[in-house]
C-alpha cells in the first residue's frame, strides 16, 4: 500500500525560513506605506493651514482702506511692523501688521474695523508650547481701539481680552495653530521693497501696492514635540531673506523635519485704483 509521504524536517524548517524572509519584506513594505502615508498627511495638513491663513489674509487686504481724514495722525491706518515701543512684551516675534477696512457685520454705513494679523505663543501647558496665529478685529466703538497714539498700543490687556487663542476664551482670535512665525514687507509699484510701512509718513493715506507675506508652518506630530520656546531674529531689511532661513535651521532637528515656509505676495486692491 502506498502511502502519502510526509514532509521532512529539513523542508519544514526551509519553508518557515522563506516564510518568515516574506513576512519580514511584507512588514517592510507596509511599514515604508504607512511612512508615506503619514508624510503624505502632515504635508497635506501643513499645505491645507497655509491656505487658509494665506485666503484669510487675501480677503481682508482686499478691503484695506485708509481712514476719511488721511491726516489724522492719531489713526491706525496701514502698520506694518511697528516699532517696539508699541508692542506688548508678549510679543517674541515683532513681524505683525495692522490695517483698516470696512465692516461687514455692522449696521452704521461707513464704520471701518481695526484688523491685525501676528503670531503669539500659548503656554497653558508649560512643557508644551503652542505657536498661534492671531487676527486681531476691534470694532470702532470698542474701548479697547486705541487707534495710534504713540504708547503701548497693543497690551497685554487687549491681547488677553481679543487675541488670547485660549480655550477657555472660545480661541477668541485664534486663525491657525502651527503657524511659528510670520514675515511681511511691503512692495511698491517699482518692485522696491520695504520691511516697516506706516501709512501716516512720509505721504499721509498712502497704502502699499502689495504686500509679501512669508509664513512657517508646523505639522500637529512636530508641534507635540515642541518644549520650548524659539528664539526670533530682529526684523531687519537687509537680512529678511536669510531672517527666515535661519529660524527654521536653528530649529532641533525633529522640529524642523514638521516644518515648511510658504509665500506669497497679496496686492492692496485699493491702493491700484
Amino acid at each position: 500500500m502506498n502511502r502519502d509521504r510526509a514532509f521532512s524536517l529539513v523542508e519544514l524548517l526551509t519553508a518557515m525560513a522563506i516564510f518568515v524572509v516574506l513576512l519580514a519584506i511584507l512588514l517592510s513594505a507596509l511599514g515604508q506605506m504607512m511612512k508615506l502615508a503619514e508624510i503624505s498627511n502632515t504635508t497635506s495638513e501643513r499645505i491645507e493651514t497655509a491656505g487658509a491663513v494665506l485666503d484669510l489674509m487675501r480677503a481682508d487686504l482686499a478691503e484695506a482702506s485708509v481712514p476719511l481724514n488721511p491726516g489724522d495722525t492719531n489713526s491706525l491706518q496701514f502698520l506694518l511692523n511697528p516699532p517696539a515701543d508699541i508692542l506688548s512684551q508678549s510679543f517674541l516675534l515683532p513681524s505683525a501688521a495692522f490695517w483698516q477696512r470696512p465692516g461687514t457685520s455692522l449696521t452704521r454705513s461707513g464704520d471701518i474695523l481695526t484688523v491685525g494679523y501676528f503670531v503669539r505663543w500659548t503656554v497653558d501647558n508649560p512643557g508644551n508650547p503652542t505657536p498661534i496665529l492671531c487676527r486681531l478685529q476691534l470694532n470702532p466703538d470698542d474701548t479697547l481701539n486705541k487707534l495710534y497714539s504713540g504708547q503701548t498700543w497693543l497690551s497685554d490687556a487687549l491681547l488677553d481680552a481679543k487675541v488670547s487663542g485660549r480655550k477657555s476664551d472660545v480661541y477668541a482670535g485664534l486663525v491657525a495653530e502651527g503657524v511659528m512665525g510670520i514675515w511681511m514687507r511691503t512692495v511698491k509699484e517699482d518692485g522696491s521693497t520695504s520691511v516697516v510701512w506706516d501709512s501716516r509718513s512720509p505721504v499721509p493715506g498712502e497704502l502699499p501696492y502689495a504686500l509679501e507675506v512669508r509664513i512657517v508652518v508646523i505639522d500637529q506630530q512636530a508641534m507635540r514635540r515642541l518644549t520650548e520656546l524659539p528664539n526670533y531674529p530682529a526684523v531687519s531689511a537687509s537680512s529678511f531673506e536669510s531672517d527666515i532661513s535661519d529660524f527654521v535651521a536653528s530649529l532641533p532637528p525633529k522640529i524642523r523635519m514638521g516644518t515648511r515656509i510658504f509665500q506669497t505676495v497679496i496686492p492692496l486692491e485699493r491702493a491700484r485704483k
